[in-house]
């Protein structure tokens, strides 16, 4: 056999020796790989070279959530984050899906030394697959943290949803109208709208089926309480209490009577949730109605118990002020 010959004759050889190597060398590859794999998880997953990694942060020393709504129709939760190490934060609702302003709101509220960084970012090096990502990510298989906005979002949503309780308060706008649905059950109504503007007292619209409240009662409902006109107006609308006979938005309408103007906000009187005046009368028969405010302010009339409903307007001796019709 020639030269040639005897040379063509070991490349086989030759071929498989490194093929041989080539798996040794991927097996060693892989051993090395599980072993580093199953230290990491030994020493209870991936962590940051400096300080806590937020998602640690979030998976190890969060307590709970809790998410604060109100009995308002229309309600803006606020989450309260609680940590073990004390740690109270309070945010409104979304700001945790941001996630670098969620961090500085959590790094300004403790003394440990929070990074943006994510520890399980570092599994980015060892996995093959998003799947594999996930399996390594601190948490569950369904909380792949990364600063990435979609696998962000999916594991904070994630989060919340596994330690949230919520808690439900009186909002300031629920408070408002039950302040004024009692002063509407406890007082007298009138289905003369000359009466009610002259003095500025509930009517009664039986054609539209509305109680017709002047905006002194609206004001008076929302002075003292953290809402406003606009805010109460909403509250209404969203609960299907507001008139439907006024075009667009609109919940109150300037009336004039002879020298008199008063504006009424126009409420559904048919509304479950809408009380039945104590007394409803045709008009006002004599000079003895007091506002309702007399109850609480300092010319309150001691001579003796009242035991009649509650009136609310003006005496039908004051002098009737002009009224522009702007809501104030």
């Amino acid at each position: 056999m020639g030269r040639g010959g005897l040379a063509h004759a070991r490349r086989p050889g030759e071929q498989q020796v490194r093929q041989v190597v080539a798996l040794d060398v991927v097996e060693i590859g892989d051993a090395v790989g599980d072993l580093e794999e199953k230290a990491i998880e030994e020493a209870g997953g991936y962590r940051v070279d400096h300080g806590i990694g937020l998602d640690r942060f979030l998976e190890d020393h969060l307590e709970e959530v809790v998410i604060q709504r109100s009995t308002d129709a229309v309600d803006d939760p606020v989450f309260r984050w609680r940590f073990d190490g004390g740690e109270r934060v309070e945010t409104d609702d979304g700001v945790h899906f941001d996630h670098y302003h969620f961090f500085k709101k959590l790094s300004a509220a403790t003394d440990r030394r929070l990074v943006t960084q994510m520890a399980s970012e570092k599994a980015e090096d060892h996995s093959d697959s998003a799947e594999e990502y996930a399996r390594k990510s601190l948490g569950p298989t369904d909380r792949p943290w990364s600063r990435s906005s979609d696998q962000w979002t999916q594991s904070i949503s994630g989060l919340v949803e596994e330690r949230s309780r919520t808690e439900t308060v009186l909002g300031p706008r629920t408070e408002a109208w039950e302040s004024i649905r009692a002063r509407i059950g406890a007082a007298t109504a009138y289905r003369s709208l000359d009466d009610a503007v002259a003095q500025g007292l509930i009517h009664v619209d039986e054609d539209h089926d509305e109680i017709w409240i002047p905006t002194s009662m609206v004001a008076d409902a929302v002075e003292n309480i953290e809402t406003s006109r606009w805010g109460l107006q909403s509250e209404l609308a969203e609960r299907g209490i507001d008139t439907d006979e006024l075009s667009g938005s609109g919940i109150s309408e300037a009336v004039r009577r002879d020298s008199s103007v008063g504006r009424f906000w126009r409420l559904d009187a048919t509304h479950e949730d809408f009380p039945e005046p104590e007394n409803i009368q045709d008009e006002v028969t004599d000079g003895t109605e007091r506002s309702a405010e007399v109850e609480n302010g300092d010319d309150q009339d001691d001579s003796g118990p009242s035991n009649g409903p509650e009136t609310f307007g003006r005496a039908p001796e004051e002098e009737d002020e002009e009224d522009d019709g702007g809501e104030e």
